[in-house]
């Protein structure tokens, strides 16, 4: 009878163990996880958005296949949206604009030539 009582000891004290791991894990990666949801990828700069409506402005992007906006230039860029040749090779990190009047709309927080 003891012997049971020793492994059923051990077998609970290895999950003990187990669970913590888990839940360290688990709480490390909660704790760890990018809150503002930004993004870095490789896009192409594909020219400026002159149609003429309330939503409408800033720049073409594609990323990922699929073709957004940007309205604002981070400060730290070193692309010169006004002479650039497009389509233009880039590397961007980005995230959805929450506030957006349109769905396409993203906030461009660095922008560097490839």
């Amino acid at each position: 009878m003891a012997k049971k009582n020793f492994c059923r000891d051990r077998m609970m004290k290895t999950w003990s163990k187990i669970n913590y791991t888990l839940g360290m894990v688990l709480v490390s990666a909660v704790l760890g996880c990018n809150k503002e949801n930004v993004s870095k990828n490789s896009a192409i700069l594909l020219g400026a958005d002159y149609r003429m409506c309330a939503c409408c402005g800033g720049w073409f992007i594609e990323i990922v296949h699929d073709t957004l906006r940007f309205d604002n230039q981070p400060s730290n860029s070193d692309v010169d949206l006004n002479t650039a040749e497009f389509p233009l090779k880039v590397d961007v990190k980005w995230k959805k604009k929450e506030t957006a009047c349109m769905s396409d709309l993203i906030e461009v927080t660095s922008l560097k030539k490839r």
